[in-house]
């Protein structure tokens, strides 16, 4: 049982001590470059903005991060965040009125 218990443990603290994710994601022309750093994002582009993710969602390998910048909300999620789709990597911007627009993303490892 003591063993059963130690490995838990000591699986559990690896997981929290796993280097944080550094991503940088651009959509097909570039209008939106987003770089993961963590639980820091920053948008290149047309309005640039540095922000933290509000809340971040973590399913296998799979990553969801929500934040909003200029009182749009941005959602990001990437499908295998050791091995990037573009079709499958999104990034999701809706804006106060409802609209919503969906880009894919190519993201590549920094």
């Amino acid at each position: 049982m003591k063993k059963i218990l130690l490995t838990t443990l000591l699986i559990s603290a690896s997981m929290s001590f796993a280097a944080p994710i550094k991503v940088k994601c651009s959509t097909p022309r570039s209008n939106v470059v987003i770089k993961i750093n963590g639980n820091n994002l920053s948008l290149d582009g047309r309005f640039p903005a540095e922000t933290v993710a509000q809340r971040t969602k973590l399913s296998g390998s799979s990553i969801t991060k929500i934040f909003y910048v200029a009182g749009e909300k941005h959602t990001i999620h990437l499908n295998d965040k050791n091995s990037f789709n573009e079709l499958e990597d999104f990034v999701n911007i809706k804006s106060r009125k409802g609209h919503e627009m969906t880009f894919p993303l190519t993201c590549k490892k920094y």
